[in-house]
């Protein structure tokens, strides 16, 4: 869960500061697999803060 805060944080700055290319590390592979989908197929409590965004 922290760390899909942590990536929520991140993002929000970055569209605040309008990056347009921005590079995201993780080792939590559910975390990357809802980056990558950009749609909730789960019912794991860290797909809001992912998906909001």
């Amino acid at each position: 869960m922290a760390e899909a805060c942590a990536l929520y944080k991140a993002v929000q700055l970055a569209i605040e500061c309008c990056f347009l290319d921005v590079i995201f590390e993780s080792d939590n592979s559910l975390i990357v697999d809802l980056v990558k989908e950009g749609n909730c197929k789960t019912r794991d409590s860290t797909a809001p803060f992912v998906l909001e965004t």
